[in-house]
């Protein structure tokens, strides 16, 4: 039986900016969503039902832009009784004076310019979190015959801090810092882009696993903030992963959790780069929960870790399939696997599985429902 959990009103102090905001707290009433979210009301407060009892955190925050995060703006802590409501009062921090950010962008002329704005995004050098992404537009100042377009981007208030700026024409950002009497002077110019075709083959001299894909994005100063994935194209008849970049250091990774690329990061310049990258296959374990004679869905954060039977060495990463949860390891060996609790059912035992170097294994955990 699900925990049916209490109450949050929340109130916000007069004076605290509302717009595009939202109320994050855990949530009782399901297995499957682990937090809900709710917009902030244009006035009065709001009540949140069925949050899980005991201690909890309340937080104001803006909609994130990697992975959908929060940035958290204000929080508190409450202490929640099952069928009772519990009040708490938030206000966030006051941002302060605005000051003009603008500037001018270069580009080379193989860039084709198919946006009219560049995106501004405010960064925090600690948390290393993104916050609102603002559009900003361009205005062309180049004429047609110039060797490089041209543009300037018009003034936006911001807040004085970091700051990353993306031209998502040329996948390419930087980031710098704005002072506290603003910048109307940053330049921008994006390297220029490089023809890139990656050969992949297996480092065991294998096959390779079908509908592989290749993830790229280049690192740059805003680096450390993360940034958008971009996807190559398969070319059918060569195989090889083509992509257009600007030049400098690109990351590479693939889209498939058993195998990792030997060498992740390569250096690309003039018009065009063709590098050749191996394929390791990794080792490690899918769990399959079963539930009588179907597969259960895996839904929530029940794999809680996975240490050699000797306990040296523990997982190195997770991931899902439509059959269960995928757990990398170092090296192979007997594992102890334990799962967190499973709404509905009973506890599952630390299981034991044996790894053999460059394979997955099944270990299939039979389920049995709680009484």
């Amino acid at each position: 039986e699900l925990d049916p959990g209490g109450h949050i009103l929340v109130r916000l102090e007069p004076g605290t900016e509302r717009e595009g905001l939202l109320v994050k707290v855990p949530w009782a009433a399901s297995p499957i969503f682990h937090d809900v979210q709710v917009p902030v009301a244009a006035d009065g407060d709001m009540l949140i039902e069925s949050v899980t009892a005991g201690k909890q955190e309340v937080h104001l925050a803006e909609p994130g832009n990697i992975m959908n995060v929060p940035i958290p703006k204000a929080a508190a802590t409450v202490e929640v009784v099952p069928g009772e409501t519990v009040e708490v009062t938030l206000r966030a921090k006051s941002e302060g004076p605005k000051v003009p950010l603008a500037g001018t962008l270069e580009l080379s002329r193989a860039w084709i310019v198919a946006n009219t704005y560049v995106r501004v995004t405010p960064v925090d050098p600690e948390t290393r979190r993104r916050g609102r992404t603002t559009k900003v537009k361009l205005d062309r100042t180049s004429e047609r015959g110039d060797a490089r377009q041209h543009f300037t981007w018009d003034a936006e208030l911001v807040s004085p801090g970091r700051y990353v700026v993306s031209v998502d024409d040329a996948r390419w950002e930087t980031e710098f810092p704005v002072p506290e009497t603003g910048d109307e002077g940053v330049h921008l110019r994006a390297p220029d882009p490089v023809d890139v075709a990656v050969t992949l083959v297996a480092e065991d001299g294998g096959a390779l696993p079908e509908d592989l894909a290749v993830l790229w994005r280049p690192i740059t100063s805003a680096w450390a903030y993360g940034g958008t994935l971009h996807t190559a194209h398969r070319d059918e008849k060569t195989g090889a992963f083509r992509f257009r970049a600007p030049a400098g250091r690109i990351s590479l990774s693939l889209d498939d959790f058993m195998v990792e690329l030997t060498k992740t990061e390569i250096l690309i310049q003039g018009r065009s780069a063709a590098p050749t990258v191996e394929v390791r296959r990794r080792s490690g374990f899918v769990i399959v929960l079963e539930d009588e004679d179907r597969v259960l869905r895996w839904i929530g954060p029940w794999f809680e870790k996975a240490v050699k039977a000797d306990g040296g060495v523990a997982h190195v990463g997770w991931a899902s399939n439509e059959r269960g949860k995928i757990v990398s390891v170092p090296e192979s060996g007997q594992y102890t696997v334990t799962l967190r609790e499973i709404p509905g059912y009973e506890r599952v035992d630390p299981q034991l599985v044996d790894v053999t170097e460059g394979e997955f294994v099944e270990l299939v955990i039979p389920l049995r429902r709680s009484r």
